[in-house]
């Protein structure tokens, strides 16, 4: 893979860990952030892994001229759009933030890029899409039901990208649908955290354990699932960045878009990930059930065949490496990156 590649929330989770999967190729991608929900000393800690500087610029994917300016001084070919907000509980609380961020930037990039020599575009959507399904595992090709508005997002973004590349035969895309990310890069020196809390089960239990005397709230115990609680697939982030690659391989070399889920195809419960961190961790963790939350769905997991059959792709790594990575990713950095 020959590509000058720009990554739109570069320092973010996905970002960051997708920056390593690709230099590990040989590969200097460009990184754009504006730092709202990331922390600078991620920058640090990426030049520490490849011993090397990293192209960084601080800025809004919104800032046309800024980013057109970066597109044309790198000769950027390929770009991975994951700048956006990620928190469903946080975005039925502020519903127009979510519309405003996920939806802008993705309409100034494809704005930006029209007139360029970029012409791929590699986006970061969500299985949130399906949202309250019958069908397991999910399938690309099922009805999309979001619940919530950052699902609802993620489906308009899709839309748009679609359409402008229906438009404009030359740009080709890969929509790539989310599962449940989770882990850590394998040298302990970046992980998951942000500067908001986050609401992504892994770190919400480590963060927990961490506290005497603190019990994890679980939403819901009466889910039509064998023990009651919520179903989701949980992918280890390498293996969803090293999906990232492969889909931007599969459109590049075929001139073929595609909309494909990246997860490994297993549903685990909230309660099975409570009990593997309390058979693999020092601290045991208890837990309180709670009244389910608000456009929460009750079983979600993938189905991975198109990811085969398409990109070559599946996910190696079970629920005990990514515990063991985020283990070595909190002795390295106990408090995040602060």
């Amino acid at each position: 893979m020959k590509s000058n590649i720009l990554i739109t929330g570069g320092l973010g989770y996905i970002g960051s860990h997708l920056y390593i999967a690709l230099a590990k190729k040989g590969l200097s991608p460009v990184i754009v952030d504006d730092l709202s929900r990331s922390h600078l000393n991620v920058l640090r800690n990426l030049e520490k892994i490849i011993n090397n500087k990293v192209f960084f610029y601080k800025a809004k994917v919104q800032e046309k001229k800024k980013i057109a300016s970066i597109i044309e001084k790198h000769s950027i070919d390929s770009v991975f759009h994951l700048a956006g907000f990620k928190s469903i509980e946080e975005s039925t609380k502020h519903p127009l933030e979510y519309y405003d961020n996920n939806i802008n930037t993705t309409l100034s990039l494809l704005d930006t890029i029209k007139g360029s020599n970029c012409n791929k575009i590699i986006f970061s959507s969500s299985a949130s899409v399906y949202g309250e399904t019958s069908s397991k595992p999910v399938k690309e090709t099922d009805k999309l039901r979001p619940l919530n508005t950052y699902a609802q997002t993620k489906v308009i973004c899709e839309k748009i990208i679609e359409n402008m590349c229906g438009l404009n035969q030359s740009i080709k895309f890969a929509n790539l649908r989310y599962f449940n990310p989770a882990g850590a890069h394998e040298s302990g020196i970046i992980g998951e955290h942000a500067k908001e809390i986050s609401n992504n089960l892994f770190p919400v239990i480590t963060n927990l354990a961490k506290k005497s005397g603190h019990e994890l709230s679980i939403y819901g115990s009466d889910y039509d699932t064998p023990d009651g609680t919520p179903i989701r697939d949980y992918i280890h982030v390498m293996d969803l960045v090293e999906g990232h690659i492969k889909a931007l391989n599969y459109i590049s070399e075929n001139k073929k878009s595609i909309t494909i889920n990246l997860g490994t195809g297993k549903g685990i419960s909230v309660l099975e990930v409570i009990n593997s961190y309390n058979q693999f961790a020092e601290t045991k963790l208890n837990y309180v059930f709670k009244e389910r939350r608000p456009g929460d769905a009750e079983c979600c997991f993938a189905d991975t065949s198109l990811a085969n059959e398409l990109i070559n792709w599946s996910a190696k790594r079970n629920l005990e490496q990514i515990w063991n990575s985020i283990f070595k990713w909190n002795r390295e950095y106990p408090n995040g990156y602060d």
